[in-house]
Parts: C-alpha cells; sequence; structure tokens
C-alpha cells in the first residue's frame, strides 16, 4: 500500500534539509547551554 504526501516537504528537498539544520543547530545549542549552566548532565 502507498500513501500520498498531502502537506509539508519531503526530506529530500533541499529547503527543508536547510530548515531542519538551522533548527537542531538552535536546539542543540540551547541544550548546550542548559547543561553548561547546571554544571554537568
Amino acid at each position: 500500500q502507498y500513501y500520498h504526501q498531502i502537506r509539508g516537504e519531503a526530506m529530500g528537498s533541499p529547503l527543508t534539509l536547510t530548515i531542519a539544520n538551522c533548527y537542531m543547530f538552535f536546539f542543540e545549542r540551547k541544550l548546550v547551554n542548559q547543561i553548561h549552566n547546571s554544571n554537568g548532565l
């Protein structure tokens, strides 16, 4: 059975990959700052 994507972008799209990379960059930066401020895990 096959499904048709109605909404959103495929992960193969260059724009979607760029947006995902930016999101992960800022998410990871925030996470690292929280870990650093709490003196570790």
